[in-house]
C-alpha cells in the first residue's frame, strides 16, 4: 500500500477545489452587464401534426425544436401513448388522436414505423404481414379521403442489419445470421468471402430463425414497393426509405436499391427518396417543409477539416463523409455550390482520429470562415472521443461559439450531418425571410438549441457517458441506469455536466451570438435539466433555458 496516498489525495482535493473556486469566481467576474433579453415567439409559419420515429429525444424533441426555428409547430401525441423502450406505441389511440388532430393543420409528418408497429425498436422484432399492411394502408386511405386538402410526409425504415436485441433466443444468434448473411450477400456478387465461417455459421443457425429473419427483410421490401405504389395512387406529397444502421454487406441493401426500381417502375410519383439512416429523418423532413414553403433552394459550401476527410467511412453507415453529405444537402432540398460568395452558409465538416487532425488551423479557419459566412459544423470523431472533436480548439482559440449557425457530434455521421443540415438550412432561410425586427429572437432560440448539442454531443456523449460505468458506481450510480439507480446516475450527470457548461458559458459571454444597430446580444448564464428518458446511458433528455442580456 501506498502509504504517501492520503497526503497526495489531500492535495489532489485541494487543487481541485482551487481550480472549482477559481473557475466560480471567473464565472461571475465575466458577467455580463446591460438589460435582460427574453426572445419574442417567432411569427408562425404553418402547422402539422407529426407521428415521430420513436419517443426518444432525436426522433421527437429534435424535430418539433428544429422546426419551431421555422415558425413551424409540429403537434405530436401525449407522452402516454408513446412508446418507452420495450413498451411499443399504443398505436391504436394514437391513429385515432391523429384523425381528430387533422383538423386546422396543414399536413402531416408521419413514421409508418410508428404507426403500425409502434416504434423502431418493434419494427425489428415482427415481420409486416398481410393483415398488418392492409389495416395501415386502409387506415391511411380514410385520412386521405376525410382530408383531402392536406399534405402528408411518410418515412418508413428498413430494419438493420444486427438482429434485435430484445427478442430471445433470437439475440443469441446476432453475430451468426450478421455473418451467415454479409458471406452471402458476398458470396451472391461474386465477391471473396470466408467460404468457411459461412459453412460453419449456416449449419449453426436453427431453421426456423434463418427463415424468421429472411421473412423479416423480404415482408418489408414488399411493403416498400406497396408503399410507393400506395404514395403514388393516393396523391402523397413526399416519401422517404431509410437504411437504419447500415453495413456494406447484407439483406437491408437489397430492400434499399430495389427503392429506384420500384419508383422508376412508375410513370410519375411524389418525391421518393432513400437515406442510409434513420432518426435523423424527421428533422430533415421539417427542413423539405420549411423549404417547399418559401420556393427556396439553399445554396451551400461544404468544406472539410483535411482533404482526406471527405474520404472518411465511419462505423453505421458504409458511405464516406462526402457521399453522406451529398444525400443529407438532398433531403433537405439543398444544393452544393463551389463559389462561397454564392452560399446561403458554410457546412464545415471536421473528424478527428487522433493522427494529428489538423485540428489547430482547422479551427483557426473555422473562426476565419465565420466572419464571412454563417458556419454549420459537423464534430465527428473516428474513436468517439471528446479530446479528437473540434469543439476543444475552438474555444482555445476564442472561436464565438454562439454564432455558429448549427453544431452536431452525436451517435453515427448521418445522424450529425443529417441534424446540422436541417438546423442550418431552416435558420438560414429564416435570416433571409423574417423581417429584421424578429432575428435577436430567432438568434436567441438558435443559439439555445446548439448549446444543447454542445453539453449533449460533445460533453455527455463523449466525455461522461464512457466514465458513467467506471465511475457511476462510486456515486451510486449503476452503469445500466435502472430504475433503482436512475435518481443516483441523473445526480451524477448534472454534477458533471454542470462543469462543462461553467466552461462553456464563460466562453459563451466573450461574444455576443448577434449584433445590429441597438445592440450586441450575449449568452449570460445557462440553466438545465437532464434525465434518462429509457432508463439507459445511451441517451439523455436535455433541456436548456439560457439567460440573455442586451447591452447597448
Amino acid at each position: 500500500m501506498d502509504r504517501n496516498w492520503p497526503s497526495r489525495r489531500r492535495k489532489l482535493c485541494f487543487l481541485g477545489a482551487a481550480v472549482l473556486a477559481a473557475a466560480c469566481v471567473l464565472y461571475h467576474t465575466f458577467s455580463q452587464k446591460g438589460a435582460v433579453f427574453s426572445p419574442s415567439p417567432l411569427p408562425p409559419n404553418g402547422s402539422w401534426a407529426f407521428v415521430p420515429l420513436d419517443n426518444r429525444p432525436p426522433c421527437r424533441d429534435f424535430t418539433i425544436q428544429l422546426a419551431a426555428l421555422g415558425g413551424i409547430r409540429l403537434e405530436a401525441p401525449p407522452d402516454a401513448m408513446m412508446d418507452w423502450y420495450e413498451e411499443p406505441a399504443k398505436t391504436d389511440q394514437i391513429r385515432s388522436w391523429l384523425a381528430a388532430h387533422l383538423d386546422g393543420k396543414e399536413g402531416a409528418l408521419l413514421s409508418t414505423d410508428l404507426l403500425i408497429y409502434g416504434g423502431l425498436l418493434h419494427s425489428r422484432q415482427e415481420s409486416m404481414d398481410e393483415e398488418r399492411a392492409s389495416a395501415f394502408f386502409d387506415y391511411m386511405s380514410g385520412l386521405r379521403e376525410e382530408y383531402p386538402d392536406k399534405q402528408f410526409y411518410l418515412f418508413s425504415i428498413i430494419p438493420r442489419l444486427l438482429i434485435s436485441d430484445q427478442v430471445i433466443p433470437d439475440s443469441w444468434y446476432q453475430w451468426h445470421l450478421m455473418t451467415w448473411v454479409i458471406n452471402m450477400d458476398k458470396k451472391i456478387r461474386g465477391i471473396p468471402y470466408d467460404k468457411e465461417l459461412y459453412e460453419r455459421v449456416k449449419a449453426e443457425i436453427p431453421m426456423d430463425l434463418k427463415w424468421k429473419y429472411l421473412t423479416l427483410y423480404r415482408s418489408n421490401d414488399l411493403f416498400n414497393e406497396e408503399l410507393i405504389q400506395f404514395v403514388t395512387e393516393e396523391g402523397m406529397n413526399d416519401l422517404v426509405i431509410g437504411q437504419d444502421d447500415a453495413h456494406p454487406y447484407g439483406l437491408p441493401n437489397y430492400n434499399r436499391t430495389n427503392v429506384p426500381v420500384y419508383t422508376e417502375a412508375l410513370d410519375t410519383h411524389p418525391p421518393i427518396y432513400t437515406s442510409q439512416g434513420a432518426d435523423e429523418l424527421g428533422t430533415l423532413a421539417a427542413a423539405r417543409i420549411y423549404t417547399r414553403k418559401k420556393a427556396w433552394k439553399p445554396r451551400v459550401k461544404v468544406m472539410y477539416g483535411t482533404p482526406a476527410m471527405k474520404e472518411y467511412i465511419l462505423p453505421f453507415v458504409p458511405l464516406t463523409l462526402e457521399e453522406i453529405v451529398r444525400e443529407k444537402l438532398s433531403l433537405a432540398n439543398c444544393v452544393q455550390t463551389d463559389v462561397q460568395k454564392d452560399a446561403d452558409y458554410i457546412l464545415y465538416l471536421y473528424c478527428g482520429s487522433g493522427n494529428h487532425d489538423n485540428a489547430s488551423a482547422a479551427a483557426d479557419e473555422v473562426k476565419s470562415l465565420m466572419k464571412e459566412k454563417p458556419v454549420a459544423l459537423i464534430d465527428l470523431s473516428r474513436h468517439f472521443s471528446a479530446g479528437e472533436c473540434l469543439l476543444p480548439h475552438l474555444l482555445a482559440n476564442g472561436t464565438p461559439l454562439g454564432r455558429l449557425l448549427a453544431y452536431a457530434g452525436w451517435n453515427t455521421a448521418s445522424n450529425s450531418v443529417g441534424t446540422a443540415v436541417a438546423q442550418a438550412t431552416i435558420v438560414s432561410g429564416q435570416a433571409l425571410f423574417l423581417p429584421r425586427e424578429s432575428l435577436p429572437d430567432l438568434y436567441a432560440r438558435n443559439v439555445t438549441f446548439t448549446l444543447a448539442r454542445f453539453l449533449d454531443d460533445w460533453a455527455y456523449q463523449k466525455l461522461i457517458r464512457p466514465h458513467l460505468s467506471a465511475l457511476g458506481p462510486l456515486n451510486g450510480a449503476e452503469p445500466a441506469v435502472s430504475e433503482n439507480s436512475a435518481a443516483a446516475a441523473t445526480a451524477y450527470t448534472a454534477r458533471e455536466l454542470t462543469v462543462y457548461k461553467t466552461i462553456l458559458t464563460l466562453a459563451l459571454r466573450r461574444h455576443p451570438f448577434y449584433q445590429d444597430e441597438s445592440g450586441s446580444y450575449y449568452v449570460e448564464d445557462l440553466d438545465f435539466v437532464v434525465g434518462f428518458p429509457w432508463q439507459r446511458a445511451f441517451e439523455i433528455g436535455l433541456k436548456v433555458r439560457p439567460h440573455f442580456r442586451k447591452s447597448v
